[in-house]
């Protein structure tokens, strides 16, 4: 009897070691996991941290996460720089190259800085424009070859998103030069420059369903369920 009381005790510390130590391996193995996935999948990041919480710990090992709050700065995808990026996740499912699972928060920076690049970088007949963002306005400036001729223009608009959840410069004015003129004459012309970007291309769940214009910046808002707060 005292030999068997003793298993038991040895069996219930066993296991109580084997949950402790899960507990504080196991969601930081994930959290590791998911660091090298988003380096694997950008061209670079600044910094990055994730926060895993799961309990039981032991279900990461089915590959399953409770819920997961990530934060980046810095990175960079397909020439386009994200200054800050914020996601919150929950019911995931780790897998082999990637993890799925409900977006319950993205607020991402994008500079307008960062867009200029990426469209210098992304179309070459952009290499001379210049994107200018604020609340009241955002004004594309460039030169454009119409008709044999050259001209300075200064297109304004509005930022949107389709359908596709990626974001369009849709111009609603042209002047050029010093010349006002209706927006029908080139605007088939100027939409086949397709002035678009995504944050889309890192492969992961994205649930973006707005976008926010402030001075020298954009904000991408989304996630199910979502409580909006400002970086």
């Amino acid at each position: 009897m005292q030999n068997r009381k003793k298993f038991i005790c040895i069996l219930i510390s066993v296991v109580l070691l084997i949950f402790i130590l899960s507990e504080l391996c196991l969601p930081a193995l994930a959290a590791g996991f998911l660091k090298k996935l988003f380096y694997d999948k950008a061209d670079s990041i600044d910094d990055i941290k994730v926060e895993i919480r799961t309990f039981p710990a032991l279900k990461i090992l089915s590959g399953k996460v409770d819920q997961l709050e990530l934060e980046t700065e810095g990175l960079l995808v397909n020439n386009l720089y994200v200054k800050e990026i914020r996601l919150s996740y929950q019911d995931i499912i780790l897998k082999k190259n990637g993890f799925s699972g409900i977006n319950t928060l993205l607020e991402a920076i994008i500079t307008e800085e960062a867009i200029n690049n990426y469209f210098r970088a992304e179309y070459g007949v952009l290499k001379d424009f210049q994107l200018k963002i604020s609340p009241e306005k955002i004004i594309l400036l460039g030169k454009i070859e119409f008709l044999s001729m050259f001209f300075n223009v200064q297109l304004s608009g509005n930022l949107v998103l389709n359908d596709n959840k990626d974001i369009y410069f849709v111009p609603v004015h042209f002047q050029i030069e010093n010349l006002n003129i209706p927006v029908n004459v080139l605007k088939r012309y100027i939409e086949g420059f397709d002035f678009s970007f995504s944050i889309k291309e890192l492969g992961i769940p994205l649930d973006i369903s707005s976008i926010r214009v402030d001075h020298g910046f954009i904000v991408i808002s989304g996630g199910k369920s979502r409580i909006y707060e400002q970086f």
